[in-house]
């Protein structure tokens, strides 16, 4: 026997309204929650990442006490260091002053005569410079088209800073939200996925998890060589304030030829000094140690917790921060590896059960 077709039409139109309500309930916590996306992303890859920390302090002072020591640890870490390095970084300031202002009152500096050596544009490119620095009006024109792009970059770059400052307090707050309840969201979680993955989120999770300590321990051990190895070269070539140059050097280190951006000043203030030898010696190290280490360090490390042929370790990590920005520095191998996993599975034919999923640290 037939049900009536109006009943069959109103259940189906019930089942579309639910339907649609739910769509719309998704789409409005998206965009709600969009502008905080990034920051609740570093959330979850910091908890990920401090998991084990976590786990150990939990056992001695609680969960809910050890995740907010956890999430206090990376600010400590930031602003520690400033507090050391305080007094150096106001006697960089001061000497910075003091050269302006000598060379405020010693006039204007000559060009430099090596540039007359330079093949094709060298006497050209010494003329040039040496009218432009003993020429006052010329130089304050130059100077004055100067003002409003430097204004604009300080604007973009006080504002760049502010969101940042606020997306790392955000962060930290999301990962102590996510630590103190770890048992419960893990779960949450598990039967979420479960319901697209099946059996094999287990699996998933493992190397998800996996790859993204991976990726933080490459990122950081990466970063902290650096730092040693340029303040070694800041200590020979006699710079001063080689730890907190060093200290600068690691946080350089997470931005693409970052390092460049101290160690070359550094190199022209020392030629500029009179210490030809050791400017070039800084070079040398800067570009060759400091820089080099990182395409050799960054994929070992990664690829010591994560089953990835070296190269599509690189692709990931690049190719994410590409298609990403930093967050993609973690998502891209991640995603990887996944597929990895996924289509390593199905060619083989094991679409039954899925493999025990690699041991996590």
């Amino acid at each position: 026997m037939h049900e009536p077709t109006g009943v069959i039409d109103r259940a189906l139109i019930v089942r579309l309204l639910g339907l649609s309500a739910l769509v719309l309930l998704l789409v409005g916590c998206a965009l709600t929650l969009w502008p905080f996306i990034s920051a609740i992303v570093w959330g979850v890859i910091l908890a990920v990442s401090m998991a084990p920390v976590h786990r150990w302090l939990a056992r001695r002072v609680g969960a809910g006490a050890a995740a907010w020591i956890v999430a206090l640890l990376p600010l400590c870490a930031v602003l520690l260091p400033l507090f050391v390095f305080g007094d150096g970084l106001v006697s960089q300031f001061a000497s910075l002053s003091g050269r302006i202002e000598t060379w405020l009152a010693s006039g204007p500096p000559h060009a430099p005569d090596w540039l007359r050596d330079l093949p094709l544009f060298g006497p050209d490119l010494h003329d040039w410079l040496e009218t432009l620095l003993n020429d006052q009006a010329a130089l304050v024109d130059a100077l004055r088209k100067l003002i409003g792009p430097t204004r604009d970059f300080l604007l973009v770059a006080l504002r760049k800073l502010g969101a940042g400052l606020l997306e790392l307090s955000l962060s930290l707050v999301v990962m102590g939200v996510v630590l103190s309840d770890a048992a419960s969201h893990s779960a949450r979680l598990h039967r979420l996925l479960e319901l697209i993955a099946g059996s094999r989120t287990r699996l998933l999770l493992a190397v998800a998890t996996a790859t993204v300590r991976s990726v933080v321990a490459g990122l950081i051990g990466t970063a902290l060589a650096q730092a040693l190895l340029a303040v070694l070269g800041f200590a020979l070539a006699g710079t001063g304030s080689a730890l907190f140059y060093g200290f600068l050097t690691f946080f350089l280190s997470f931005v693409p030829m970052g390092p460049a951006l101290l160690w070359a000043p550094l190199a022209w203030q020392l030629y500029d000094g009179g210490h030809t030898g050791w400017a070039i010696f800084l070079v040398i190290w800067g570009a060759g140690v400091v820089g080099t280490i990182d395409n050799i360090l960054k994929p070992v490390l990664i690829g010591r917790g994560v089953r990835l042929p070296m190269l599509l370790i690189f692709l990931g990590v690049l190719g994410g921060a590409l298609s990403f920005g930093l967050i993609g520095v973690f998502i891209g191998p991640v995603l990887l590896a996944v597929m990895q996993n996924l289509l390593g599975q199905w060619l083989r034919g094991d679409v039954s059960a899925p493999p025990a999923p690699p041991a996590q640290s």
